[in-house]
C-alpha cells in the first residue's frame, strides 16, 4: 500500500513528481513490494533509492564502475540487488545504503540479475556466457550453468524457485535444473538474440524478446512461446510482427501476453491458441516497454522516439478493449522502462532525460 498522503480522492491522471539526481539515462526501475520505495539504475553508475511519498533520495549506492544494467528487490524489501557492466553483481543493506556483499563470476557484463522467490539464491547472467547461482547466506557459489557459447542476456526464476531460465546472444533459452544444475531444455534456432524479459509464469510458459539493438528481417520478427514442462509440446505464435519484438509480458493470470516492437502500437496474444486478440494503438513512436497492472484490467507502454516521431509518452490502455485511457507526457528523453505500483494505482518510469516520474493512475 502506497503512502497515506497520495491516496487522495483526486480521480484525474497526472504527474505526482520527478525524482531527479541521476546524470545519465536511468535503464532500470522498481517498486519496493510494499510500494513505499523505488530503485533505478542508470547509464551513471549508480543506484539509487527514492522514497516514494515525498521524492526525496534516500540513498545513492556508488560502488559499481560502469553502468548498472539490472536491478531487483529482495522480496521482503530489505536489500537490493544489481548488476553492472564492471562484472560484478552486488548486495545492498536498504537500510544503511552499505554493500554487504559482492558476487564474483568471471570478468564479463553482468546483464541480468534475479533473487528467488524466498530470498534464499541470487542468480546472474553474464556476457561470459554463464549463469552463476549464490547462496545469499554465505555468498558461495552454489552452481555455475555453463551452455551458452555467447553473452547471457536475461535470467529469471520460476515461480516455484524449482528452476531457472537463461536466454543469450547464442540464440538459446535454457531452461535449467536449479537442485542438479541439470538442463531441462534447450530451446535452439531463434533467428535473433534473446534479451529481457525472460520469464516462466506459474503454467511453465516463457517469453522471449530479441536484440534491443538490433535489426532483423520482417520475417524473422516472429513471438515464440514454448511450454517448458511437456516434452514435445509447443505454443508458437506467427511470425505476424513486422519488425524486431522489444518486450514481453505476462497477464496475472497467465493466459495472455502483451508483445511490443519497432512499431507505434502493441498487441495482446493469447497463449493457449496463440491467436492475436487486439493491438492497442495510438503511440506515435516505438513501444519500447510494456506492463500490465496487478489485477491484469490495464496495461502500461512507454515509448520512444523514432524516424521524426516525438513521442517519448506514457499510456494506459483498458487490456479488454484496447482503449487508451491516459496519454502521460513529460519525459523529454527516450523512455526505457515502465512499471506498476504493486497496489496499481501508480506507475513509475525512467527516462533518457535522467529522471523517473510518479504517475497517478485514474480509477
Amino acid at each position: 500500500m502506497l503512502p497515506a498522503k497520495l491516496e487522495t480522492p483526486e480521480r484525474h491522471a497526472r504527474e505526482v513528481r520527478c525524482f531527479e539526481g541521476h546524470t545519465e539515462s536511468v535503464h532500470a526501475v522498481a517498486f519496493s513490494p510494499e510500494g513505499r520505495r523505488a530503485v533505478s539504475g542508470s547509464v551513471d553508475g549508480s543506484v539509487r533509492l527514492w522514497d516514494i511519498e515525498t521524492g526525496r533520495e534516500l540513498r545513492c549506492l556508488w560502488g559499481h564502475e560502469d553502468w548498472v544494467n539490472s536491478v531487483a528487490f529482495f522480496p521482503d524489501g530489505r536489500w537490493i540487488l544489481s548488476g553492472s557492466a564492471d562484472a560484478t553483481v552486488r548486495l545492498w543493506d536498504v537500510e544503511s545504503g552499505r554493500e554487504v556483499r559482492r558476487f564474483h563470476g568471471d570478468r564479463s557484463y553482468v546483464n541480468g540479475v534475479s533473487f528467488s522467490p524466498d530470498g534464499g539464491l541470487a542468480l546472474a547472467g553474464n556476457s561470459g556466457g554463464a549463469v552463476y547461482l549464490w547462496d545469499m547466506g554465505t555468498g558461495r557459489e552454489v552452481r555455475r550453468f555453463e551452455g551458452h557459447e555467447d553473452w547471457v542476456t536475461g535470467v529469471a526464476f520460476s515461480s516455484d524457485g524449482r528452476r531457472i531460465l537463461s536466454g543469450g546472444a547464442d540464440l538459446l533459452i535454457v531452461v535449467w535444473d536449479v537442485e542438479t544444475g541439470r538442463q531441462v531444455r534447450c530451446f535452439d534456432g531463434y533467428p535473433n538474440t534473446v534479451y529481457d524479459p525472460l520469464e516462466l509464469d506459474g503454467n511453465g510458459y516463457l517469453s522471449t524478446s530479441p536484440d534491443v539493438f538490433g535489426m532483423v528481417p520482417a520475417e524473422y520478427a516472429s513471438l515464440s512461446l514454448r511450454r517448458a514442462t511437456l516434452p514435445g509440446y509447443a505454443t508458437l505464435y506467427p511470425p505476424r510482427h513486422t519488425c524486431l519484438i522489444k518486450s514481453v509480458v505476462f497477464s496475472p493470470n497467465g493466459q495472455h501476453v502483451l508483445a511490443c516492437n519497432e512499431e507505434a502500437a502493441f498487441r495482446l496474444w493469447d497463449i493457449a491458441t496463440g491467436r492475436e486478440i487486439r493491438r492497442f494503438r495510438g503511440h506515435s513512436g516505438c513501444v519500447r516497454s510494456v506492463a500490465f497492472s496487478p489485477n491484469g484490467r490495464r496495461a502500461l507502454s512507454g515509448s520512444i522516439s523514432t524516424f521524426g516521431s516525438n513521442d517519448n509518452t506514457v499510456r494506459l490502455w483498458h487490456a479488454e478493449t484496447g482503449r487508451e485511457l491516459y496519454c502521460f507526457e513529460g519525459h523529454t528523453g527516450w523512455v526505457w522502462s515502465v512499471a506498476f505500483s504493486p497496489d496499481g494505482r501508480y506507475a513509475i518510469s525512467g527516462g533518457g532525460d535522467n529522471l523517473l516520474r510518479l504517475w497517478r493512475l485514474p480509477r
